[in-house]
């Protein structure tokens, strides 16, 4: 054999080496490799829905604000002429302006005997009240300036209690009645009564939240 056919042999062998080796390569591509990624998904929480609280009925509040004066026999807290400015309350520190106060509210509620106390006490359920009918109020007092009862309620709303006044007719004139509440449940009333003492000097009475006009 002459060198140069071996040196073909040798030159096919290899070229053929060579194909056998990169060939697959080639012809596989680029390998594609699939990371699965797994995520923990955490099960669905229970129903976290805020509950509404329970909402008065602004349109009777509304109603009681606007129903027809009534003339009473009332005296103000803070004098039949008051000179005292908005940014200045008149307190009632004397006994006499206390005395006003709770004769004011005790013509708004009939005088109830001991066997009434009695059967009142003994109820350990309060009774349902229809909203559009009653509710219960605290009368706090009333101010021939209509600017001392203004600043009766900013103090009664900062404490985070509801508020609201309306006008009454009385023999004195024109005065503004401040009134805390209304609220469903007459208990709820009577725990503010100390507080509410404590914040303003004065000792409201609690009395049914008449809806309908007079």
């Amino acid at each position: 054999m002459s060198s140069a056919l071996k040196n073909r042999v040798v030159g096919t062998i290899i070229v053929v080496a060579l194909a056998v080796i990169l060939l697959p390569q080639f012809l596989d591509g680029e390998k594609n490799v699939n990371n699965k990624t797994f995520v923990n998904v955490p099960e669905a929480p229970e129903d976290l829905s805020l509950k509404k609280a329970s909402e008065f009925d602004t349109e009777a509040v509304a109603q009681a604000v606007n129903r027809p004066l009534q003339i009473l026999d009332e005296q103000p807290l803070d004098g039949v002429v008051s000179s005292a400015s908005d940014s200045e309350l008149v307190e009632p520190s004397t006994d006499g302006a206390q005395a006003a106060a709770q004769n004011d509210v005790n013509e708004s509620e009939p005088e109830r005997s001991d066997a009434d106390i009695q059967t009142n006490t003994e109820q350990s359920v309060v009774p349902e009240i229809d909203v559009k009918e009653s509710g219960w109020v605290i009368q706090l007092g009333s101010f021939s300036d209509e600017a001392n009862a203004r600043k009766l309620m900013r103090s009664v709303k900062g404490a985070g209690y509801r508020t609201y006044s309306r006008p009454i007719q009385t023999r004195m004139g024109v005065l503004t009645k401040v009134f805390v509440g209304p609220e469903l449940v007459k208990s709820e009333l009577e725990n503010a009564l100390p507080h509410l003492k404590e914040i303003t000097g004065l000792s409201g009475k609690i009395t049914e939240f008449e809806v309908s006009a007079q």
